[in-house]
């Protein structure tokens, strides 16, 4: 009895071109991920942080924002966009996307790496990394650990909020069906087999370039 063959590491537009958008909760590791498919697959990518940001955590508004997306997708016919922000951009990401990779590992994998990754922004490790920090929005002991919308406080109160409003948005259009939605959860393994398949994508890809 034959099995179906699963179905591709990207479903791209058909005709070798990836859109693709990472969503998950803060800290899930979607910049990471975002870096690592760039790297690979060699397409420019932008974290939307970096497009809602201005010095001071100060945010664009709403419309501002959305002009500052709307011309990174429009003016790359390949891209990677990592974030959310549902709230305030709609579907408008979703849409545009030929691939939506939704990291939900559990909370008690990622949250350690929010508290560190924090620490690390507050005495400023970030800025010798690769870390995805908008200029001039520097996280500091306050913002940290005393304020109400404090990334760790976000991190802990938003994991069933982010799967409450993904999971019906998966099961629309999953990739087993054909769709453009993945999920990727556990405690690693999916992601790094996830992740090999990508690495035999992007060599094909590399060679058909040559």
């Amino acid at each position: 009895m034959s099995t179906a063959a699963p179905p591709p590491a990207l479903k791209g537009d058909g005709n070798g071109r990836y859109r693709i958008l990472i969503v998950g909760n803060s800290g899930t590791g979607k910049s990471t991920t975002m870096r690592r498919l760039s790297s690979l697959l060699g397409i420019p990518a932008v974290s939307l942080d970096l497009l809602h940001f201005k010095p001071g955590w100060t945010p664009y508004s709403r419309d501002e924002f959305r002009a500052r997306v709307t011309n990174f997708i429009e003016s790359n016919e390949e891209w990677i966009i990592d974030g959310n922000y549902y709230s305030k951009l709609g579907d408008l990401t979703f849409k545009a996307a030929t691939d939506v990779i939704w990291l939900d590992p559990p909370r008690l994998l990622y949250w350690p790496r929010v508290f560190l990754r924090s620490i690390l922004r507050i005495i400023g490790y970030h800025r010798s990394t690769q870390d995805v920090v908008p200029d001039g929005c520097d996280e500091t002991f306050k913002s940290v650990f005393l304020e109400r919308d404090s990334v760790l406080l976000w991190a802990i109160t938003h994991h069933g909020v982010v799967r409450k409003r993904l999971t019906p948005m998966l099961a629309a259009d999953p990739v087993e069906k054909g769709g453009k939605w993945r999920r990727l959860g556990g405690w690693g393994s999916e992601v790094r087999v996830w992740f090999e398949r990508v690495e035999e994508l992007a060599m094909r890809r590399r060679e058909r370039a040559e």
